[in-house]
């Protein structure tokens, strides 16, 4: 059973990954602006690209993630999740400073891996479930 402070911990990490996945829209434009010059590439596939290359790193992280979760500590892959979220955040930005797609594209990538978390997270909160409590 999850008492209340770990519970409120837990879900301010997901608002956190939801926050990150989120915060990347006003550096999307101007990133978009400059490639779309540079490579004559629409600005629609480019955010196609974007929202392809999270979702993938998601579909990648959630099962093996998932799988470590139950060899091995949550708490130790939850802050490993964490470090990755910081990491690709820190990529985002220079990808900004650099013009670089290739580095906005991983760090894309290496955020959908890092919000594998929720998944764990997920699963922390109905393990904790008992009885009555739960959903249907």
């Amino acid at each position: 059973m999850l008492n209340n402070l770990t519970a409120r911990i837990l879900l301010a990490i997901v608002l956190l990954h939801e926050i990150s996945y989120q915060i990347i829209i006003p550096i999307i434009e101007p990133l978009l602006q400059h490639i779309q010059l540079q490579h004559s590439i629409s600005a629609g596939l480019l955010q196609g690209i974007n929202i392809a290359l999270f979702t993938i790193g998601v579909a990648i992280g959630a099962p093996i993630l998932g799988l470590l979760s139950d060899r091995h500590n949550r708490k130790t892959l939850i802050i490993t999740c964490l470090l990755l979220l910081l990491l690709s955040t820190l990529m985002l930005s220079a990808s900004l400073l650099f013009k670089s797609l290739w580095l906005f594209g991983f760090g894309r990538f290496l955020s959908g891996l890092a919000g594998s978390e929720v998944a764990i997270i997920q699963g922390l909160f109905a393990a904790a479930t008992i009885g009555k409590q739960r959903a249907v």
